[in-house]
């Protein structure tokens, strides 16, 4: 199982108010890495690979799990002591 640490994410560039990550990735990784939001939710659920970022603010590694809405689609949301945050969105984008 790989850990991988997620530096930077992009964000759909819909008009509505909602916007959400679709690719998430390491720059500066080796080998660098960048990938779509499926690819992500496949590999947590195959228990493959957990995802992190660093909260640099408070020195904290913040999880990264897979939400799953009643209606919708999955998506990912950081979780610190298993209270879901927004810090993912916060990071910086590709």
């Amino acid at each position: 199982m790989a850990d991988r640490e997620i530096q930077r994410m992009t964000k759909s560039r819909l008009h509505g108010t909602h916007e959400h990550v679709t690719h998430i990735g390491n720059p500066n990784a080796y080998p660098p890495w960048r990938w779509p939001l499926g690819q992500v939710v496949a590999s947590i659920d195959a228990g493959s690979d957990t995802f992190f970022i660093q909260d640099h603010s408070v020195g904290l590694r913040v999880d990264v799990g897979v939400v799953r809405p009643v209606s919708g689609k999955p998506y990912l949301r950081a979780s610190i002591d298993g209270v879901w945050t927004d810090n993912l969105l916060a990071i910086q984008e590709y």
